[in-house]
């Protein structure tokens, strides 16, 4: 049995308001989000309003088939030329491997911000609001 840990709404949404303050804390500053979906739809939008940014971008990538297998990314949709997006952020709820987040990277993305980093990701983002044990199942409120 994998080890689980089961996020409630008020948890995530708490995450949420630390990831947001970080964020601001930088005094970076961001034209607009590209939340990659889907889990990181939720939490850009519950960041950008917070962040006073209005402009959100949606990357689909897939990189877990619906058995939970990693497997090869694949991006279901595209986003403006990298010169538009070189000041906006990119946002997902988790980063484990790495793998996904980092495909933003050729896409003229470069500053990032997930919820959750895991303890073994190779791919170090910009933000984090909390790290987690590598071994840990995220289930998210959304997904029981």
């Amino acid at each position: 049995m994998e080890d689980k840990l089961f996020l409630t709404w008020e948890g995530y949404t708490k995450d949420c308001y630390t990831l947001a303050r970080k964020i601001k804390e930088s005094e970076q500053k961001f034209e607009g989000i590209v939340a990659i979906a889907r889990g990181g739809l939720v939490t850009a939008g519950i960041i950008a309003p917070l962040l006073d940014i209005r402009v959100v971008e949606s990357l689909c990538l897939q990189s877990y088939s619906e058995d939970g297998m990693r497997g090869r990314i694949i991006q279901h949709n595209s986003l403006p030329e990298p010169t538009v997006l070189s000041k906006f952020l990119v946002i997902d709820d988790l980063v484990d491997s790495g793998h996904t987040i980092n495909h933003t990277n050729n896409r003229g993305l470069i500053d990032s911000a997930v919820l959750y980093r895991k303890s073994s990701t190779e791919f170090e983002p910009t933000f984090y609001a909390r790290e987690l044990p590598a071994e840990k199942w995220i289930v998210f409120p959304w997904e029981v």
